[in-house]
This record gives structure tokens, sequence and C-alpha cells, in this order.
């Protein structure tokens, strides 16, 4: 039998939270669910712990594989999943009480739905609540609109993430049609995907109540690797080339773009947590897209980029570096 819902869960050495993610599922008054549990190369006893629940419950199916990333999880999970609707839950996530019932309220209110957005609390390590991490959706911004107005309104959002693939919930059939797999051999490849998917989506609609915990971990913001840090902007790179081929108004062109080089920006501070050699990496493939410093419409993207061009990507992601870490040390206090 067809379930409505398969929640797909990617897993790589995540023990310490594994059992909260896998209970959020089990203990949901909503039983119409099948959880997929991809063992990427578990080192750790992540893997037994899952078998502890599929034992209990045959709902729960775990696959393994060998140690390919995320995003190659992701796709085993998609090969396998039989739901009507798709949710990515991150192993170190859990999903809100009893949210699957509303995630079921509103696929039975508005059928056909190719994307749900949804949205997220914020949670401690501990799984204290910090802060909701989305605000609410106008549903006139989102229903009976096509993709680029609905992209147009939700990257002008303030605290945007859409790109998240955990912040929704996806209609199957729509993902199948859609051919569109997630690049194994990347970082950001829910970007890439999550924007694909966005943009061939025709049909949308909104789960204002918050249906994932997404935990902050302290410390994860500074553990970019050299190949993460390059991956980010390579795909940032080729979504400004490609908005430039796409046909939409000038005015959502400006904003769609401008949200992007944002992503760009917010993440240039890291550069300077990396070694000499790799930093030196990250700025050959910053000054080869140098184009990208006099582009951008808010004014967060206008003074960076006016940065960039008289001092330099260095010297900015140096000054923005020491403000990272002062804001770190004012939140622990």
């Amino acid at each position: 039998m067809t379930p409505l819902i398969s929640i797909i869960v990617p897993i790589y050495n995540c023990e310490k939270y594994i059992r909260q993610c896998i209970a959020s599922v089990v203990s949901q008054s909503f039983a119409d669910w099948e959880l997929i549990l991809v063992d990427d190369g578990s080192t750790d006893d992540s893997r037994s712990i899952c078998e502890e629940y599929a034992e209990k419950n045959p709902q729960i199916k775990i696959f393994t594989q060998s140690n390919q990333g995320p995003g190659a999880a992701r796709n085993t999970g998609l090969i396998k999943a039989c739901g009507e609707y798709l949710i990515f839950l991150d192993s170190d996530d859990y999903l809100n009480t009893n949210c699957l019932s509303g995630i079921k309220d509103t696929i039975y209110g508005k059928p056909g739905s190719d994307i749900i957005l949804g949205r997220v609390l914020l949670v401690s390590e501990t799984g204290s609540y910090i802060r909701d991490y989305n605000e609410s959706y106008d549903i006139d911004r989102i229903e009976d609109e096509n993709s680029i107005d609905v992209m147009n309104y939700l990257f002008s959002r303030r605290n945007s993430s859409f790109w998240s693939v955990w912040n929704h919930v996806f209609e199957m059939s729509f993902l199948k049609e859609t051919g569109v797999l997630f690049k194994d051999d990347i970082y950001a490849e829910d970007l890439d995907w999550t924007l694909q998917i966005f943009f061939k989506a025709e049909s949308f609609t909104v789960l204002n109540t918050p249906f994932i915990c997404h935990r902050e971990r302290k410390g994860e913001s500074l553990s970019f690797s050299i190949k993460m840090e390059l991956d980010l902007y390579s795909v940032v790179f080729k979504w400004i080339d490609k908005l430039k081929d796409m046909e939409m108004e000038i005015i959502y062109y400006m904003t769609i773009t401008d949200a992007i080089i944002n992503i760009y920006y917010c993440n240039l501070w890291h550069m300077w947590n990396h070694p000499g050699e790799e930093r030196l990496r990250i700025l050959k493939l910053l000054n080869e897209h140098k184009y990208i410093w006099n582009m951008g419409i808010s004014r967060k993207c206008r003074l960076l980029g006016f940065l960039c061009r008289t001092i330099g990507p260095s010297a900015t992601s140096f000054l923005l570096n020491i403000r990272q870490r002062i804001k770190n040390v004012l939140q622990a206090s």
C-alpha cells in the first residue's frame, strides 16, 4: 500500500542525534508514512541505532551505501521512496509534534500542489527552542501564482532560506517528472537542486505551521572545508549565469539575482578560516568572477561589492570574519 508521506533521512555519523530524529517520526499521531534511512557509510553507531528502530517498525526502511555525501544519499532515498509526498529530514533535525497531521490536511485541502512551502523552528544542540527560522507566508503571494512570481516573493522575504530542502514538502510524481537529482559530488547540492525544482514547479501551497525543528550546532559555521567553499561559489556563479538566459521581467531578475549574490556575501567571511594556500585558491576563483561585485540591488550587496572593488575580497573577508567572531562571542555569552 502506498503511504501518503515518505520521509528521507541521509545519515552519516550522527549517533548523538539520530534517536530523536527517528522517534519524532514514530511518535506522530498521523501514521500513513514510511521512513527511509540512508546510511551513507557511517563509522559510528548510527547504523545499529537505525536497525534497533527498524526491527520494531516495518514502516522504517534502511539502505546502506559507501560514503558519497548527502546528495547521493538523498538520491538513493528518492529512488526507494514510495509515498505520494516527500519530506527531506536531516539526521540531526526532527519533526515537530504531530506535524504530519497538519501536512495531511494541507495536502487534502489543496490537492495536486507540486510544492508545499513549509516553516521551520530553530533549536539549540539540546533541542531547546531558539526562534522561528522563517516567518509566515502570505498565501495570496503563493497560491495560483507562477514559479517566477513565487520565487520573487520568496527571495524578497526577510531571512529567506527556502533553498534548504528540508523547508518544504514535495509531490512525488512531480519530482519524478522533472528527473532532477542531486549532484552527488558537490557541497551546496541543496541550493542547486531546489532552484531547479522551484523553477519547474507549476503549483504551490503553504503550511504556515512549523513542521521541522532545525538544530543549530555550535561551531558548524566555522567548519567549511575548502571543497565546500569552492563548491558553494561554483553553484552561485552557475545560477548567476543561468538567470541571464531566463525570460522574466527585469525587476524579478534583479530581485532573484540579488538574493543569490547575497548567498555569496553571506559566506565570504569563511575564507579567512582557511590556511594561506587554500585561501589563495578561493581568492583566485573570486577574482575570476569579479563582475559579481558590480551586481546586486540591496544595500548589503552594494556595500560589500564596493568593499570588494576598493579594498579587495581578501580584506573584505577579513573584516567580515572579525564581525562574525564577535557575533559568535556575544551569542555565547
